[in-house]
């Protein structure tokens, strides 16, 4: 996975370079960033047709929360399919 500038400056998307993509919108559900929306770091997670994508909640910024961020969606995308946020490209069980 790896970040990528959105259509503005409050959002990113985390781009997974690989298919299939169908865990991703149980990944945008996961309790890590629900949380993230609970306390106003985030505005939103959305599942796209290759990525998630975050939106920081006002009066936030990524230099403070990019960690955490970062962080919830490693947690989400590993919880739908192990090896898909951390290891090299093709290393997730589901790319085979």
């Amino acid at each position: 996975m790896h970040p990528v500038a959105g259509p503005d400056a409050a959002t990113v998307r985390w781009v997974v370079p690989h298919e299939p993509y169908a865990f991703l919108a149980a990944a945008a559900g996961h309790g890590a960033l629900r949380e993230l929306v609970a306390d106003g770091t985030l505005a939103g997670v959305e599942a796209l047709a290759t990525c998630l994508q975050t939106r920081l909640g006002p009066e936030r910024s990524w230099a403070a929360e990019a960690d955490r961020v970062r962080a919830a969606v490693r947690a989400a995308l590993e919880a739908q399919a192990p090896g898909c946020a951390s290891g090299p490209c093709g290393s997730c069980p589901r790319s085979a």
